[in-house]
């Protein structure tokens, strides 16, 4: 998803752009997004040298696996 928004807003892109995304009812789109979802975020907090306490609730933090 972000490398397709990336590509729409391309060097050169005079034009403004919106991206749409869709998210299904009772599709797997429920399982997938919020997954997704945690992983930008977690990514984000490694990238911007967060800690999990700075940034997640136990709640979210539970499913990840850390090896």
């Amino acid at each position: 998803m972000v490398q397709a928004e990336d590509r729409a807003h391309r060097i050169g892109q005079a034009q403004s752009v919106t991206v749409y995304y869709l998210c299904a009812e009772d599709s797997i789109d429920n399982l997938i997004y919020p997954r997704l979802r945690l992983k930008s975020e977690v990514i984000s907090s490694v990238i911007d040298g967060k800690t999990k306490d700075e940034t997640f609730s136990e709640e979210i933090t539970t499913g990840i696996v850390v090896p």
